[in-house]
């Protein structure tokens, strides 16, 4: 049975927009387009979410107001080598150069951040979206194919040890033969030689 390389919640995109009707409105768009979106209530529930997967981050330039933004960022940080969560910004119009830059520079050490200015259109937030989730199943690809490299490698490994073993246990059988006939050798040299009867006539 093959094994699947994502499941629903390492494909959700999770939502924090908190002002307004945002995140709901959000949520519907991309639900109408077959794309399964979680509304978060905060960065700490956010970040909390992310340990049990996520395809996806779509992130209101509001919540990085919040004191758990060095959290959420750290928790990027710690992905592991395989994994580069797409996150998009989405910025309040009219947000100017600064202030952009002023993010991207919060968000450097992170990588795959994408800053999107509002207002914007249900398509282009769809395209936005689903651009960002090929490349989080292209992500998954690598990761399958990372453990299945590791477990042949420790296959591999098994079967050496398993061929060490018996190397060792036939080359020592073999060694105790040896031994036992030199003593075999040894014995026959050291025991007198068979007297003969003369019978008379």
């Amino acid at each position: 049975m093959q094994k699947t390389i994502a499941g629903p919640e390492d494909l959700r995109v999770l939502i924090l927009a908190p002002t307004g009707q945002d995140a709901p409105l959000i949520q519907r768009v991309l639900s109408d387009a077959g794309i399964f979106a979680v509304v978060c209530h905060g960065l700490r529930e956010l970040t909390d979410m992310l340990r049990s997967g996520a395809g996806a981050v779509l992130l209101a330039q509001e919540a990085l107001q919040s004191k758990e933004v060095e959290a959420f960022i750290g928790a990027l940080q710690a992905q592991p080598s395989w994994s580069d969560l797409p996150i998009t910004l989405l910025t309040l119009g009219g947000a100017g150069q600064r202030t952009i830059q002023s993010i991207s520079e919060q968000f450097q050490k992170v990588g795959n951040v994408t800053v999107v200015e509002r207002p914007l259109h249900a398509l282009t937030l769809t395209s936005v979206v689903r651009v960002a989730l090929r490349s989080r199943v292209r992500q998954y690809e690598v990761r399958h194919l990372v453990e299945r490299l590791t477990a042949s490698q420790t296959e591999l490994q098994e079967k050496i040890h398993d061929l060490e073993r018996f190397h060792d246990v036939v080359v020592g059988r073999e060694l105790k033969m040896i031994e036992l006939e030199k003593q075999v050798e040894e014995l026959k040299r050291a025991a007198p030689p068979a007297s003969k009867t003369i019978q008379g006539s």
